[in-house]
């Protein structure tokens, strides 16, 4: 075989063996995140809290993200707080950690909001 054949051989089979690890570990996060979608807020708050005890901030921003998104007008008022809870916690790691100003005001603005419309 031609040199240069082989060496595009030997190519290919080091990419695919530089990307498949990639792929395992996205859909490994992909089906721990699913897997997250199903625990209750309390849950979830108990996992971001214990993520954030560990400085694995990454995890915990993603705990308390799914918090904050389920968030809904017709949640009980205890819920609407453990929303505001999980936005104060994302606007500490946004501002003292990723000093990702931006986002920390856009929680501070959610916190004023649903303080606002409990009447807190």
């Amino acid at each position: 075989m031609n040199k240069y054949i082989l060496f595009w051989i030997a190519s290919l089979f080091l990419l695919l063996a530089l990307i498949m690890p990639v792929r395992t570990i996205a859909a490994n996060q992909s089906l721990q995140t699913q897997k997250l979608m199903t625990l209750s807020v309390d849950e979830l708050l108990k996992k971001g809290n214990d993520h954030t005890n560990k400085s694995e901030f990454e995890s915990a921003v993603v705990c308390y993200t799914i918090i904050v998104n389920r968030y809904d007008d017709s949640m009980s008022h205890d819920e609407k707080m453990k929303v505001v809870d999980s936005y104060e916690k994302l606007w500490n790691i946004y501002f003292n950690l990723y000093s990702d100003y931006t986002k920390a005001y856009e929680c501070l603005n959610r916190i004023q909001q649903i303080c606002d419309e409990l009447k807190v």
